[in-house]
């Protein structure tokens, strides 16, 4: 009955073949926590995921055009808050 086996019962040498070989899981996967847990440990530490009722969320990545359009706006947003006296400007706060 090995096919009934979950993620979580199999050996460190079987996960090494399906960390190389599959997703561990992607946002709307549905997991049990413990299913979830495990998979987690195995994924890069830059990977953010939450479970949430069984559900997988991950944050997704930003893209570049992303990146460069709030690079500009915070440049502008830098220069009015020199020019206009009591103004403080933040950044994702």
């Amino acid at each position: 009955m090995d096919s009934q086996r979950t993620f979580a019962d199999r050996s460190t040498s079987e996960i090494s073949v399906f960390r190389s070989a599959v997703l561990l899981f992607e946002t709307g996967d549905h997991l049990s926590q413990r299913e979830f847990h495990t998979r987690y440990e195995l994924m890069p530490e830059s990977v953010k995921a939450e479970l949430i009722g069984g559900i997988v969320y991950m944050q997704t990545s930003l893209k570049r055009s992303h990146g460069r359009s709030h690079s500009l706006l915070m440049h502008w947003l830098r220069y009015y808050e020199d020019e206009t006296p009591g103004l403080e400007c933040y950044d994702n706060a």
